[in-house]
């Protein structure tokens, strides 16, 4: 059964072979059209050159850094480069390219869109290299490397405003609070000064002091949690507002402020800023105790913002790079608010039990007492908010794009599109798989005998004989023999 399986198979693949030799010269002209066909086409086709540039996103430091907040809304190298790289193909940076190169359609002379000249260009990010590269393609290989070039160049200018106008937002903020700590530190010296020249006294009780340094420690760390409280929620707005554009819902702070995991977390993060405040009045900042509260203290932290990021995230969805950003930077701004919220309710409670310790002295010490503590956290307050102006006006002065070129595009000879040599060898296959088709379908379509093999099928009896074709017989050879030599 094996053999006579075998032979079967051996005589339909020659039988196969034979069906493409008696048609060879279909399959070879269909060959040669196709491949000849489109050699011809391809030269005439538009010739499309490419050419790319690279730039850097650098995600160090700045200003950030100021209140300890993420001013940017960038946290991290991956939202950075995922945005920036969303931003370099929006319609104004575009535009600008299009107007600054002049770029016109070769057909009609008018000004291509923003829409065509984002067709033509790839933008893709590495998270793991902060690089993103720019590839831009064209039928002018120096219009190409004009164009990659002058997108980078684009983008970095808007990132410097974009970037200016934060710091001039912070430097707003820190303007106001000066002036406000400013008018607030000289209205305190006046009435300590008066209060002083008034009841005599020059300098408060020695008992009192060690608490009044306490105090004074305690209501201006106080303060300044205030003010980066202030911050943050004036950043939470700006954001919760830029989302709210897009049509995005926006789980607000007052809903997060009811929900009841996040007021059990509030509850055990305040006691355990409670803790590490008695602690630090005895050990250092080194002591284990004191480093074991601070770990559970973060580890609380993180769980708040865990929690409101699943808040959050189950309300707004969406893959946009700029719209996913904006929504880490409400996550990350709202769980600084809580925390602040958090150490400012520990702050008053050991303003409260420091305040009674001074409850036993004179009324008028107490007075002076207050008005010395209260100027000198205004005071505090006053030198904080001028070292941060300080370091914005630097910034400000400085080169602030948080992007460069690392690697300009230059001119490419060769062109990316058409592809001849492929073009042909697609072609050729194509013409190749055509061809057998052809022929096995005009096979299968053709009813006429050919062979004795056909007739005894058809006829369903033996073949006895077969009269040959005179015309094609070669009258050489004997009639009946195997070979000219019998």
């Amino acid at each position: 059964m094996a053999e006579q399986y075998e032979q079967e198979m051996e005589l339909d693949l020659r039988e196969l072979i034979g069906v493409l030799w008696r048609r060879k010269w279909l399959i070879i002209l269909l060959f040669i059209v196709a491949v000849t066909g489109a050699y011809f086409v391809s030269q005439e086709m538009t010739r499309i050159y490419e050419t790319s540039t690279i730039i850097m996103v650098r995600v160090e430091g700045g200003i950030e850094d100021l209140f300890g907040n993420n001013l940017t809304g960038l946290s991290s190298r991956q939202d950075q480069v995922a945005t920036y790289s969303a931003l370099l193909t929006t319609r104004p940076v575009l535009e600008e390219v299009i107007e600054r190169l002049d770029l016109r359609n070769e057909e009609t002379g008018e000004t291509i869109s923003a829409r065509s000249l984002r067709d033509s260009l790839t933008v893709s990010g590495n998270n793991e290299t902060n690089l993103i590269t720019i590839k831009a393609s064209y039928t002018d290989p120096e219009v190409a490397k004009d164009i990659a070039n002058t997108l980078g160049e684009v983008f970095i200018e808007e990132n410097e405003k974009m970037n200016r106008a934060q710091l001039q937002s912070a430097s707003r903020f820190i303007g106001e609070q000066l002036e406000e700590t400013q008018d607030n530190l000289s209205r305190l010296e006046k009435e300590l000064l008066e209060y002083k020249t008034e009841k005599g006294i020059a300098y408060p009780a020695e008992q009192g002091r060690a608490t009044l340094n306490k105090l004074i420690d305690l209501e201006t760390t106080r303060a300044q949690t205030v003010v980066e409280l202030e911050y943050a929620r004036a950043s939470l707005e700006e954001a919760e507002k830029q989302l709210q554009e897009q049509d995005r819902e926006v789980e607000s702070s007052r809903t997060l402020g009811v929900n009841p995991e996040i007021k059990d977390l509030r509850s055990r993060l305040l006691s355990l800023e409670m803790e590490l405040l008695g602690l630090l009045e005895t050990y250092t900042e080194s002591h284990p105790e004191v480093v074991q509260v601070k770990n559970q203290i973060e580890a609380i932290e993180k769980r708040i913002e865990n929690t409101v990021e699943e808040i959050v995230s189950s309300r707004t969805e969406s893959s946009n790079p700029i719209h996913d950003s904006l929504r880490r930077e409400i996550i990350q701004l709202q769980t600084s608010i809580i925390a602040r919220e958090t150490k400012i309710e520990t702050y008053d409670q050991q303003i409260e039990q420091a305040s009674e310790e001074l409850g036993t002295l004179p009324e008028e010490e107490m007075a002076l007492l207050r008005l010395e503590r209260e100027n000198q956290v205004a005071e505090n307050l006053y030198i904080l908010l001028m070292e941060r102006q300080s370091e914005v006006q630097i910034q400000e002065a400085m080169q602030i794009a948080d992007i460069f070129t690392v690697d300009p595009a230059v001119v490419e000879d060769s062109p990316i599109s058409p592809r001849i040599r492929l073009n042909m060898a697609l072609s050729g296959v194509l013409a190749l798989m055509l061809g057998v088709g052809i022929t096995f379908s005009l096979e299968f379509f053709d009813t006429s005998i050919k062979t004795d093999k056909d007739l005894e099928k058809i006829a369903g009896v033996p073949v006895l004989g077969v009269i040959p074709d005179l015309a094609k017989a070669n009258h050489r050879r004997g009639y009946g023999r195997e070979d000219d030599d019998v």
